[in-house]
């Protein structure tokens, strides 16, 4: 009685929390595009912050001590677009699946998705 009991808790709770993860994942497929972290050295590995973008925050202004960023689109259709201020205005543009650290030269530094 007890094995029976404990069996069917547990497999209800597993039902429950595997229906919650496909409705997480469908809502997050939906307009998702993918993460990015900026830091504030050039090796990406201090002061790591994230953002995440999605159909709403397609856009933004970098913190003026961001020196590196690693990125994690998923979405294949889009790019990061970091736009640097080198002396010139120049555009670093990184691919999806593009994890590697990207160094920064240069202030004011805005970043916006771009569709491929």
């Amino acid at each position: 009685m007890r094995f029976t009991s404990v069996t069917l808790l547990l497999a209800s709770l597993a039902s429950g929390i595997r229906a919650a993860a496909i409705d997480i994942r469908a809502d997050q497929a939906a307009g998702f595009v993918g993460t990015f972290d900026t830091f504030t050295d050039t090796a990406c590995s201090v002061g790591g912050e994230g953002v995440s973008v999605n159909d709403v925050n397609t856009s933004g202004v970098l913190p003026q001590e961001t020196r590196s960023v690693r990125a994690y689109i998923t979405s294949p259709s889009n790019l990061l677009v970091i736009w640097v201020h080198g002396g010139n205005w120049y555009p670093l543009v990184i691919r999806p699946g593009d994890p590697s650290c990207h160094v920064l030269d240069g202030p004011g530094r805005s970043w916006n998705i771009a569709t491929i």
